[in-house]
């Protein structure tokens, strides 16, 4: 098995469901993703395990949740993985090819924004302020729960926000931005429930 399914079936036996980090595909050097859940025994939840089911959507899926998500003209919603490697953005061109941390080692005008990428890789939340190519910013970030260590950041420039209640209202999008998330998630999972007669494998 490639190391996704590997990864996928040793999760799933262990009574989780599982979504992976987007790989790139040597043979069609497309963004794979894996979803997958236990098949549990006679259909009965949390008893045996005796399969796993899985779905592998359209490698654009994240990107296109993250285009959709819309704080204020110029917001920069982004996921990034248990490595800060960016997984999801509207620029598909910089999925799997751009990690902050590390180029912040060769631009210190990154130093800011690393630190903060530092701290959503260890699953903290919260709001922090950078400044990109002269334009001040700020930055809300939470972990995705049910994932692999991954983590959301939306950049918004702080001139798009005028005063707390602005920012206060920032802060309360991405809460809920983050729920869409994991309710996308959970329908992905009940998804390959459905589908598990076609897709089950020991």
């Amino acid at each position: 098995l490639h190391e996704p399914y590997r990864r996928q079936r040793q999760m799933c036996i262990r009574d989780r469901c599982y979504v992976s980090t987007p790989v790139r595909s040597s043979v069609t050097n497309e963004l794979t993703v894996i979803v997958a859940a236990p098949l549990w025994k006679d259909g009965v939840p949390s008893s045996e395990v005796v399969g796993v089911v899985y779905l592998v959507p359209d490698e654009n899926f994240l990107n296109d949740i993250v285009a959709s998500v819309h704080i204020t003209d110029n917001s920069a919603p982004y996921i990034i993985d248990k490595d800060g490697n960016t997984i999801a953005d509207p620029d598909a061109s910089v999925v799997c090819n751009q990690n902050i941390e590390n180029e912040a080692t060769s631009d210190s005008s990154l130093e800011t924004l690393a630190n903060y990428h530092s701290k959503m890789r260890q699953g903290e939340s919260g709001v922090g302020e950078y400044k990109i190519n002269g334009v001040a910013k700020l930055l809300a970030y939470a972990p995705i729960e049910e994932t692999d260590g991954w983590s959301l950041g939306i950049g918004v420039p702080k001139s798009d926000l005028m005063g707390p209640i602005y920012t206060g209202a920032f802060v309360t999008a991405v809460i809920i931005v983050i729920a869409i998330l994991v309710g996308l998630y959970i329908s992905c999972l009940l998804y390959t429930s459905d589908a598990a007669d076609d897709k089950a494998r020991v």
